[in-house]
Order: structure tokens, then sequence, then C-alpha cells
């Protein structure tokens, strides 16, 4: 697929941020590498005579549920998943103000970026998912999110948006999706947030968004979504080795099976929902164009589900 736009930087002053994270954390920290800049944070990469840093920076003013989700990812690293732990500042918090910003200081991960699709790589990522999933969650004080709760949040967004494709989302306020609360989701577990040591898994990055819920929210996701940007739209072929790994940590139940179309649907509308507000939102021509592009070749899938999980489950 086409490269991924660019976005604003959300630091104002590398130098003063930089120098305000070296005060709270008790580092002397100087810039290595260019900053990367994403949709919803921009990426300070540090470094000190300690180490190797990342300073992640999502705006000015306090977010509810990140000190949460660092807990969770310090709980993780604990339990032996390959993740970060974050930081600690001297006033034993994860996340705070540095000169303006809303950030947080994370270890440098070791592993590659996303070199291309192998079925190692997938069944790799699969089993890591999965592990994650089997972890007990009942001691995070984490958020907890419902199927119903994100197929009405995707219904209300998409009716919010003018964007290039028409999002037949009410159909999701049909599905009768049950309540289940028994696992950890990262809730955007693809490619782009998994480094590799070879063909193996060795880094889940970006657990802002972790939850507690049904783990075929995270599942469906990361099926329909996992190569998006980086990669094409999944096919049985791509997704079987991701399935394969994931079933064989944590297998599928008939229900899990039967009920997993409704969730591929409501992952796919969740994500066509996000890139249709990048659409409105921007005013470049070219950045239009290319997140169109995304959304032309996913919006396909939508009438694919009941045969993709056949092809999966034979």
């Amino acid at each position: 697929m086409s490269e991924a736009p660019t976005y604003p930087s959300l630091v104002e002053s590398v130098e003063e941020t930089v120098a305000a994270t070296g005060e709270r954390y008790g580092l002397e920290l100087q810039v290595d590498a260019p900053p990367r800049l994403g949709y919803r944070s921009t990426i300070l990469f540090l470094c000190s005579e300690a180490g190797q840093y990342v300073l992640k920076v999502v705006g000015t003013g306090p977010e509810p549920g990140l000190e949460s989700t660092a807990e969770c990812q310090a709980f993780l690293k604990e339990t032996g998943q390959p993740v970060v732990s974050p930081v600690r500042r001297r006033d034993g918090v994860f996340w705070g103000d540095v000169s303006g910003a809303y950030a947080c200081l994370y270890p440098r991960a070791d592993g590659q970026a996303w070199v291309g699709w192998s079925a190692d790589r997938m069944r790799s990522a699969g089993s890591t998912l999965a592990r994650v999933h089997r972890l007990p969650a009942e001691s995070l004080n984490i958020a907890n999110t419902a199927p119903s709760q994100e197929a009405r949040s995707v219904i209300e967004r998409s009716e919010q948006v003018d964007g290039p494709v028409d999002l037949r989302t009410a159909v999701l306020g049909d599905v009768d999706w049950g309540t289940t609360f028994n696992s950890i989701l990262h809730r955007d577990y693809r490619a782009q947030n998994v480094l590799f040591a070879g063909e193996e898994a060795a880094c889940v990055l970006d657990w802002d968004d972790a939850a507690i819920g049904d783990r075929l929210l995270d599942l469906a996701y990361s099926l329909v979504y996992f190569q998006a940007v980086v990669g094409e739209p999944p096919t049985v072929p791509s997704l079987r080795p991701f399935i394969s790994g994931y079933a064989d940590i944590f297998p599928l139940t008939d229900d899990d099976w039967s009920r997993l179309p409704d969730f591929l649907l409501l992952a796919l509308y969740k994500g066509l929902a996000l890139w249709s507000g990048l659409w409105a939102m921007t005013s470049s021509a070219n950045t239009k164009e290319r997140v169109e592009g995304w959304i032309q070749a996913y919006i396909a899938l939508a009438d694919t589900f009941e045969d993709t999980v056949e092809g999966l489950r034979g």
C-alpha cells in the first residue's frame, strides 16, 4: 500500500522539552535521531550515559487512563511479555508535564520494524497476542470495554464524519455482542506496533489504549489491520499463520468462531471510521488521495467475513 501521511509535531521546542525531561527523570539527555511524527503522538529519540530512550508526547494536557495503561505495561513486563516498561519520574509517576508537553519516557526497545509478510513472523505475532490474552486481568486498574460500547462508538463516529464512502455501520447496532471482560486488550495490535528479531516478535509497542474486554475485539482488529499501511489487505492465506499461532496458545471455541464474523465487521468499520476522520480533517490533497486508497481497498472486505472465517477455520 502507499506510504503513510505525515503529521504535525506536538513538541513546540525540542531543546526545552529534552531539558525538562532530563530534570523530571534525573538524566542527562540529548537527541540522537530525528523525531517520528504520528497521528496522535510525537516521538523523540534520546540518549544518555545510562542508555537510549524514547519520549512519547501525546499533547499538552493530561489524558485519562494513560497512567493506568503504563502500570499495565509494567505488569506485562513483569510477567515476561515482550514489552518495555516505562520509566518512572522522580515524582513516582510515569506520565506528566515536561515543558508544556504531556509525555512519558521509555527505554529504547530492541528489534526491527516490519519488513514484510512471512509465515513465521505472522505466527509469532499471533502467539504473542494470545499469551497476553491468557494473562489474568483482574488485578489491573484499566478501563473495561464492551463490544456493544465499541459498536456504538463506531456508529457515532461514522455519522459525524463526512468521509469519501458511505460506511453502513448501523448494522452493528443489530448484533447481540454479549459482555465479556476477561482479557487484556492491546486494541491496536498491528505490524507498526510490533518489533521483530528475525522471525520472532521481540517487542509490542503502544499500549496507550489498553483495556480489559472480550479477546475477540483484539483478535478481529489484528486480523483485519495487522498489515494495514505497511502491506496489503488481508486474505485467508496471509492470515492462516497468525490465527494458527494464536490458536496454538489460546484455542478458539465453537462460540468464538461463530461470533468472529461480526467482530471482524466491527473491527473493519472501526478502522474505516478512523481513516475517514483523517481524510476529512486533512487539507493535503496527497494525504486525501492516500487515505482514500486505504479506505477503498478495505471497504471491499465488508461482505467477505463469513467466507474468511470459514477459510481460517478449515
